[in-house]
């Protein structure tokens, strides 16, 4: 129990369940609007969201000068050169999928890595990121990132679409944005810039609210407005299962802050999903 534990914790140190749950997301908006649905796309996507994040951390690691206060810059840090090394093996594997992508998504692609690149220029090396917090930009480069194979091949866009892309959009920033209270005095110590960092931990508490309170609205006005169809109904349940954990952390945020359940929780919301499978059957 204890091995399995471990495993998983380094699992999560290493961003695997975030990928996870950027391809499970994928599949889900995918299959929710009948767009085609490609194994290699979501293989790409995962690669790609691990590069991102470990990118991230591993910049984090080389630019705090002490060792840091939480568990995934801890790591990085201490295993600096092997995941360089992990990194580089990764992004081979990364360039090599690209080759078997339809063109339509790698062009798409393309331009999402570009702005990847833009990001992370604009966080790391400009005074830009004192008027917008990276927790907004990345949560809407995630989101991106999971519906880019379903806009990239669909030439009309049905209403659930926007409805979808705007919920992950807000259970990204909610996300993003209860870690960033979470973690405020380690950001403190460490230096690092965060939601809370900037404007404060009640003001990164409020934009938690306010983005999943949105997610709740368009859930029961689209369950009113739009023709009853029984699978955007059960869609929409899954939505606010995610909504519902979100909405757990942040009131009792005593219980989520031990042994960093907030993170494991949090970005286990992405991987939920899978439940959508059931009303395949």
């Amino acid at each position: 129990m204890l091995y399995f534990s471990e495993v998983l914790r380094v699992a999560r140190i290493l961003s695997l369940d975030v990928a996870v749950g950027a391809c499970v997301s994928s599949w889900f908006v995918a299959t929710v609007v009948g767009a085609p649905i490609s194994v290699t796309v979501f293989v790409t996507l995962g690669i790609a969201v691990w590069l991102i994040y470990t990118a991230d951390h591993l910049w984090d690691a080389y630019r705090i000068n002490h060792i840091p206060h939480t568990d995934r810059h801890r790591f990085h840090q201490q295993h600096f050169q092997t995941m360089l090394k992990v990194f580089g093996l990764m992004s081979l594997l990364g360039v090599i999928s690209l080759f078997y992508l339809p063109q339509a998504i790698l062009r798409s692609g393309i331009l999402l890595l570009i702005g990847v690149a833009v990001y992370f220029l604009i966080f790391q090396f400009t005074r830009l990121k004192r008027y917008l917090p990276k927790e907004v930009t990345a949560a809407l480069l995630y989101t991106t990132g999971i519906f880019l194979s379903t806009l990239a091949q669909l030439s009309n866009y049905p209403l659930e679409l926007f409805l979808l892309f705007a919920q992950y959009s807000g259970l990204a920033l909610a996300n993003l944005a209860l870690f960033a209270w979470f973690e405020y005095n380690s950001d403190e110590l460490d230096f690092a810039q965060s939601l809370a960092t900037q404007y404060g931990k009640k003001k990164a508490r409020v934009i938690a609210l306010t983005s999943l309170l949105i997610v709740l609205s368009l859930s029961a006005n689209s369950m009113i407005w739009l023709p009853p169809n029984p699978q955007w109904v059960y869609a929409q349940f899954i939505i606010l299962i995610m909504t519902a954990i979100l909405f757990a952390i942040l009131f009792q945020p005593q219980f989520f802050s031990r042994n960093e359940r907030y993170r494991w929780v949090g970005d286990g919301i992405f991987i939920i999903p899978l439940l959508f499978y059931l009303s395949l059957l």
